[in-house]
């Protein structure tokens, strides 16, 4: 009853009952003023002079998603782009929340973002992302895309307020070639 592709992704996967969620997709379509940001913070590249403050906390998470999708730190900073809100603070300044493109490809990419949970539904990333899109247009990146689960509807409010348009819905399946992770993921002993 499905569409061919269902059909194949069965075929290809067998007996390890994958997950299916839905992903929705976004493309960049109106730029977006800037907002202000509360005093003490500022919005920094994700550059060589940012990694190099080791004392700035939430750093190890910034390295570990520039490598999500590149295989080193430098490789991310030799073919991506990133900004940074960070937060000068006496006891030490921390990264509160990031932007980064992915899947850079001629003059088009994606882009991924991150809050810590302390600072979320404060506006950060929609300023992380502003920052981020303007940085890339100035580079002269045409096409801009923002991908997120369905029902992340922060991810998805972010997305239309930084000047993204809804473009389409898309099925997404999980699957682990791990036996035993494919087991416990699928709640079968």
């Amino acid at each position: 009853d499905g569409e061919p592709w269902e059909t194949t992704i069965a075929t290809m996967v067998g007996e390890r009952h994958p997950i299916r969620d839905d992903s929705v997709c976004y493309e960049f379509t109106a730029r977006r003023a800037p907002t202000e940001l509360p005093a003490g913070m500022s919005v920094r590249a994700v550059d060589q002079a940012l990694l190099a403050q080791g004392a700035l906390r939430n750093l190890d998470a910034l390295r570990e998603e520039m490598c999500s999708e590149r295989h080193t730190v430098d490789e991310f900073l030799a073919k991506s782009h990133g900004v940074c809100i960070a937060r000068a603070d006496p006891a030490g300044d921390e990264l509160v929340s990031w932007c980064l493109s992915e899947y850079d490809h001629d003059a088009r990419c994606e882009i991924g973002i991150e809050t810590v949970a302390d600072y979320r539904r404060c506006g950060h990333s929609r300023q992380a992302a502003t920052a981020l899109v303007e940085r890339l247009l100035a580079r002269g990146t045409t096409r801009i895309g923002w991908h997120c689960w369905r029902q992340n509807v922060a991810s998805r409010a972010t997305a239309q307020r930084a000047g993204f348009t809804w473009v389409g819905e898309y099925p997404v399946y999980l699957d682990w070639f791990d036996e035993a992770a494919n087991l416990a993921v699928n709640g079968m002993a």
